[in-house]
């Protein structure tokens, strides 16, 4: 027991019926000499033992009131009066925790509120956009697996964006340098990145203060569900096989996913720091709009890459018949995913230094 409040309950309500007697009324806010006067006249241990217990939690509420004279005179009658007793090397007993910073505001009630509705709002438009792309897909007789969910995760997280881009890159014609094939690869890539995060949230959640494991599993997450999940299974379509799917698309993914991860990440922190004071579970609400618009600014980063990579002669989106696939090679595309991974680390070092 070493809660001042519980001490005070104790004193007051326990003690004497336990003991026989009452406590002797210390104001430990007196000169030291009256501290060690009174403190000396106790003779029964059991006095004794909870009197330095109730020292050091007073010490603790002085040092939190920024009381600092008192603390060392505390400090000083405890090492005076209660020698050789094991609370002197108890942290829970000893430690001290200064005045509280002052933190920033974050939301106001008013601006929580409008923003409850307007998640409400949200949620309806996601629900929507779920029919509404489950109507598409059907439309368009898609049958691949892999496709249904890539386009369902951007109704989830793109919301009605999501069907949009279905609709206007679902009549897109031949050639990979299409602007359609770039944006349905944007969002096929962000969709996947999305749902990934949520994996990588809970484990960061779950994990502890080791912030290796963490790191590991942000940046392991949407790799493994981006290459392996989306981007190999599409793929395989055209190539004719997986595993030489997965290892063609290896350079492009890693392209992708440092951008995608350090948007993601940058919007995390930026929550995490400024708007909620500590990152949403994956179940929240809070989290569908966080990440979602962590990847709508994903498909606004990730379009004109596609498009890029594509005039310079790639394929970044499978069309329904192809005899030959090209994808960026990483003998000679090597320094396309080094690029992309030096924004990630700009755009998280930048979240951090503006909004840590």
């Amino acid at each position: 027991m070493h809660s001042l409040l519980s001490l005070v309950f104790y004193r007051h309500f326990l003690y004497s019926e336990i003991h026989g007697e009452a406590l002797p009324a210390v104001d430990w806010s007196a000169p030291a000499a009256d501290l060690e006067a009174i403190l000396d006249g106790i003779t029964d241990p059991a006095a004794a033992e909870f009197l330095e217990r109730e020292l050091w939690a007073t010490r603790q509420a002085f040092a939190s009131s920024g009381r600092a004279d008192q603390v060392a005179v505390l400090g000083g009658v405890a090492a005076a009066v209660f020698r050789g007793n094991p609370y002197r090397t108890d942290p829970q007993f000893t430690a001290l925790a200064g005045p509280p910073d002052v933190q920033p505001t974050m939301l106001a009630a008013r601006t929580m509120g409008t923003i409850s509705r307007v998640l409400l709002v949200w949620l309806g438009l996601v629900a929507a956009s779920l029919v509404a792309m489950v109507v598409l897909l059907v439309r368009a007789r898609t049958t691949s697996p892999w496709r249904w969910l890539s386009w369902l995760a951007t109704a989830v997280y793109l919301g009605p964006i999501g069907p949009i881009i279905h609709g206007v890159t679902r009549k897109r014609g031949s050639g990979s340098a299409r602007w359609q094939d770039s944006l349905a690869a944007a969002a096929i890539s962000i969709g996947g990145y999305a749902v990934a995060w949520v994996l990588a949230l809970l484990l960061i959640l779950s994990g502890g203060e080791d912030p290796g494991p963490l790191l590991l599993a942000a940046y392991a997450a949407p790799l493994l569900v981006g290459l392996f999940l989306i981007r190999g299974p599409l793929w395989a379509e055209a190539a004719g096989s997986y595993g030489r799917a997965v290892r063609r698309s290896l350079t492009a993914e890693l392209t992708t996913l440092h951008l995608a991860v350090g948007v993601l990440f940058a919007t995390t922190l930026i929550f995490d720091n400024r708007f909620l004071s500590t990152i949403p579970h994956p179940s929240s609400p809070y989290s569908l709009a966080m990440i979602g618009l962590a990847a709508t600014a994903g498909v606004v980063l990730l379009w004109p890459l596609h498009w890029w990579i594509a005039r310079r002669g790639f394929d970044v989106w499978p069309a329904d018949e192809q005899a030959a696939v090209r994808l960026p090679a990483l003998r000679d595309s090597w320094w396309m995913p080094l690029a992309a991974l030096a924004a990630m680390i700009g755009l998280i070092g930048s979240a951090a230094t503006v909004f840590g």
